[in-house]
């Protein structure tokens, strides 16, 4: 096997860096267009849906290591792009949601539904 010198290693190093640079400013990038505009988020889930039909379905005409990890890393930078909605998540997550006399945001009930979800399968695992 031939032996990679340090130069090339650097160069690949540097060019999956700024293939996952890409993917995600423009994932971020769409993402904040699309608050600028009153239906803005179609276009972003469109974009991500294309992006992420792409990747997935169609395989590349010849495909080395290189190529391979070039499109893991652009869909994990896009996956990632989701972070500018950070504030959306944050507000999402903490959402009031009435139960009964109590007022809990949406992340207690989520965990709250996880608990009653599992005592239901474990229970019904030690019913057997």
């Amino acid at each position: 096997m031939a032996r990679v010198s340090k130069r090339l290693q650097m160069m690949r190093i540097v060019h999956f860096g700024s293939a996952y640079g890409f993917w995600f400013a423009l994932g971020v990038s769409a993402a904040h267009f699309s608050r600028l505009l009153v239906g803005g988020w179609i276009i972003y889930f469109v974009l991500k849906f294309s992006i992420a039909g792409w990747l997935l379905l169609i395989p590349p005409e010849e495909p080395t290591q290189e190529t391979l990890m070039l499109r893991r890393l652009s869909g994990l930078a896009m996956g990632l792009s989701v972070i500018a909605f950070w504030d959306t998540i944050f507000m999402l997550l903490n959402n009031p949601i009435t139960m009964g006399y109590w007022i809990l945001p949406a992340w207690q009930v989520g965990i709250l539904g996880l608990g009653v979800l599992l005592a239901m399968l474990l229970f019904l695992a030690f019913l057997k």
